[in-house]
């Protein structure tokens, strides 16, 4: 399947390489480091294709970074490995966010770190270059030239892209951003590509699938998209409900309060999460003003690594003025996901979620478990 996929490669520089000190070229300050994911059949190096064009908007060659990977594994286990590279890219650049690159299979990867495994909570923008996002045609004779699980994860219809499309295409408060080309000859058909709540471009030149991730018309739009091209970027939509009051009904330990599900986390165990006894709860959260809210996202038990059983099945989510009175905006009635988007068009201060059946059919040890509950607006 290389074969059929070598245009499916480019993107990314090997992380040694890249934690080298960057020049003295100035970064503006709202500025994120940038790290690239490259596409079945590439390598880290591939990044050379997109890179020198970054570098003419103003980038810094020591801001971009990039993932390797080989061809036989899965995407979860591409996005796993992503996982570890932003917390280390983090860690040595100081920035609280990183933007991301997705070149074609690379972006499905980057999706599914986005949505599954936190990384909205760490991520700025995400620009998915020519991806299969609703999958190519390309990849349904995967099963007749390899044996890599990767490769097939891209028909049409897979398990994989049936799961990472299901619900929110867009999820959490990073911005989400695609380009791509009707000449593509690999994503087949080319509007696979744009995604439902992403800003979504087709380029003006007819550009092959490799020419796409190399033109200098796409690397600007990027460029532009993450506020790296000398503009003043718009302002973007956070996590209102962040570090906010949060209260609740009666926790099941003093360790898991409503406090849990308003910290930003989901990767602290069982605790770091917040858990009412029984098959009802409710939490409810104070956003300290009236706030435009886009998006509510609510991590159930599986987001924090319990089983998929525990996850919330039934509930609703209301908003108030004033905290007494309420406008139910989402009810849900048959959950299975660990992680559940719900747009919303509402302005409000307070935000409750009412549990109305806390666990999958028979699950044991009913309860309400809530690992974030997340207000996106601004």
């Amino acid at each position: 399947m290389t074969r059929i996929f070598s245009g499916l490669a480019i993107v990314m520089i090997c992380l040694a390489t890249c934690l080298q000190a960057a020049p003295a070229q100035a970064q503006a300050a709202d500025r994120n480091p940038v790290i690239f994911v490259h596409g079945y059949g590439g390598a880290a190096s591939d990044v050379s294709a997109i890179k020198p064009n970054l570098i003419a908007e103003g980038y810094a060659d020591g801001d971009i970074y990039s993932l390797d990977f080989a061809n036989d594994i899965r995407n979860e286990d591409v996005a796993a490995k992503l996982s570890t590279l932003v917390d280390q890219v983090r860690a040595s650049s100081g920035a609280a966010k990183v933007d991301l690159i997705g070149f074609s299979m690379g972006g499905l990867s980057s999706r599914y770190y986005l949505k599954n495994l936190g990384g909205d909570a760490k991520v700025g923008h995400f620009a998915s270059i020519a991806g299969p996002n609703h999958g190519t045609s390309q990849a349904s004779f995967c099963f007749i030239i390899t044996s890599d699980p990767a490769c097939p994860q891209m028909a049409p219809g897979s398990s994989f892209l049936n799961a990472l499309n299901s619900g929110d295409e867009t999820p959490g408060s990073t911005a989400y951003a695609t380009w791509v080309s009707t000449c593509d000859n690999v994503i087949n058909p080319p509007t696979s590509t744009p995604l439902a709540g992403a800003e979504n471009h087709t380029t003006a030149g007819c550009f092959t699938h490799i020419e796409t991730l190399q033109s200098p018309e796409v690397a600007k739009g990027v460029a532009e998209f993450f506020g790296g091209a000398g503009t003043t970027p718009p302002p973007t939509s956070s996590n209102l409900a962040l570090n906010k009051a949060a209260t609740g009904s009666t926790a099941c330990a003093s360790s898991e309060r409503p406090a849990k599900a308003v910290n930003g986390s989901v990767s602290g165990g069982n605790s770091d999460k917040f858990c009412s006894s029984g098959n009802a709860g409710w939490l409810q959260v104070d956003l300290g003003a009236t706030k435009e809210i886009e998006k509510l996202v609510v991590k159930h038990a599986q987001s924090g690594g319990e089983p998929a059983h525990y996850n919330t099945r039934a509930f609703t989510i209301a908003v108030s003025d004033d905290g007494r009175a309420w406008r139910t905006v989402t009810t849900v009635t048959a959950n299975a996901e660990g992680t559940s988007s719900h747009p919303v068009t509402v302005s409000g201060r307070y935000v409750r979620l009412n549990v109305t059946a806390s666990v999958q059919s028979g699950a044991p040890w009913p309860a309400t478990r809530i690992y974030e509950l997340e207000v996106i607006g601004r």
